[in-house]
């Protein structure tokens, strides 16, 4: 107990140290890195092959492969 509580002490404090910077006129940021998203955009396309893999399907329903409720 005396161990934490210390620790949470040192933790606290340094916190006090962080409330004393003077940050008015500095704008928030929610990331500095300046990296940007480089996923492409989702396309939906046609397989080429897709009768191909329906017909190795055991059970194929509305154009889908059929499995069992997992609920």
């Amino acid at each position: 107990l005396n161990k934490y509580a210390n620790q949470l002490s040192q933790i606290l404090g340094y916190i006090d140290q962080l409330n004393e910077v003077d940050t008015a006129g500095v704008e928030p940021a929610s990331q500095v890195t300046g990296l940007t998203n480089v996923f492409r955009e989702d396309k939906i396309e046609k397989c080429a092959v897709i009768d191909d893999l329906l017909a190795q399907a055991p059970e194929t329903e509305k154009g889908g492969v059929k499995v069992k409720s997992v609920f």
